[in-house]
């Protein structure tokens, strides 16, 4: 029996994603807390956003929830959350955590969420096995992946796993678009909605680009999740994808080896170009003050120590998860699902 329990929703549902929700599960049940699951499958998040809302707006919101970075703000907003500094004390927040990660989470000079981890995006995925049976080389540009794919796709497999559905469509694109535009570009076109930008020559590049991709993609493959393209590429059915550095996670729970089995490489023309997204969880105010403290206490022991042991709880779990750990000190170290494998090895 538990003295204390929490209610947690979130859609890590995937292979990978199952593991390091277990440890995070573990750790809460070793402080006497139930970690109440509440997962909720599919769209990359939206799904379990949707519910979310249902859920508050009914008055009946769960005590933790999984968000995206820019809906923080948004529920912070509507006055839902209680403040993360009442659990942790500031200062180590500004000690510990990169600038960009205390921006994402705050909300009115106050912070608001508890950020996990921080997942590089624009990943370019390649089956080992199909390169070399073709003795390709990994694509360094738009116009060598179009070769590539055209080898790929003569020797009868599918050049591009990609699943679809509209999350994994605007993944894609947005790849695409910040390696053509740049990140400057890239910014003021999709966060500042520059007209000048939107409406130009580049910006036609890149639909044009994203169309051409659609060439490789197995129509099978339309409105499928990510974890079955994913599969199609370390299964040897497909020899590209492009997918955020989850997908290492996934294939790692089944058994798949990295450098021998598939390699990653940087979207074509991405060199030094970096999209992200940060795990976070908000707290709603419903959470309890026993809970609270056991949080707190929990947080000032393991999530910010002077040493760092990869052993830890919020440190284990991006490793499983193969996202780049969200504290200074080893992000400056590692910097790509390559680098985790062999940090963690």
């Amino acid at each position: 029996m538990f003295a204390n329990s929490i209610e947690v929703l979130h859609w890590w549902t995937a292979p990978g994603e199952i593991e390091a929700q277990a440890v995070l599960k573990d750790a809460l049940s070793k402080q006497g807390v139930e970690w109440k699951n509440f997962a909720i499958v599919g769209s990359g998040g939206n799904s379990a956003l949707r519910v979310l809302q249902m859920r508050a707006l009914s008055g009946n919101p769960p005590e933790v929830a999984q968000i995206k970075g820019p809906d923080i703000a948004e529920w912070a907003k509507m006055g839902m959350l209680t403040e993360v500094d009442n659990i942790v004390v500031a200062n180590l927040w500004e000690q510990y955590l990169p600038e960009i990660v205390r921006e994402t989470i705050s909300y009115k000079g106050h912070y608001m969420a508890l950020p996990l981890n921080v997942h590089r995006v624009n990943w370019l995925w390649l089956n080992k096995a199909i390169f070399e049976e073709l003795n390709l080389t990994a694509p360094q540009t738009w116009s060598q992946f179009i070769a590539v794919a055209e080898k790929i796709k003569k020797a009868g497999y599918i050049p591009l796993a990609h699943g679809g559905t509209t999350w994994q469509d605007s993944l894609l694109f947005e790849s695409v678009a910040l390696s053509l535009l740049g990140a400057e570009k890239y910014k003021k076109a999709f966060v500042d909605f520059d007209e000048s930008i939107l409406t130009s020559q580049q910006m036609l590049a890149v639909f044009k680009q994203f169309k051409v991709l659609n060439r490789y993609i197995s129509k099978e493959l339309q409105g499928k999740d990510w974890v079955t393209a994913s599969r199609m590429l370390s299964d040897k059915k497909a020899a590209m994808q492009f997918m955020g550095d989850w997908a290492k996670g996934m294939w790692q729970a089944e058994g798949k080896v990295a450098m021998q089995d598939y390699l990653c490489v940087d979207v074509p023309e991405s060199k030094h170009l970096f999209s992200y997204n940060i795990d976070s969880f908000v707290f709603f105010k419903k959470i309890t003050l026993s809970i609270k403290s056991l949080i707190k206490n929990y947080l000032l022991k393991h999530y910010f120590p002077m040493s760092f042991n990869r052993t830890l709880i919020l440190i284990k779990a991006p490793f499983l998860f193969v996202s780049i750990p969200i504290c200074t000190p080893l992000m400056i170290v590692l910097k790509s699902p390559m680098q985790i494998l062999i940090a963690d090895s």
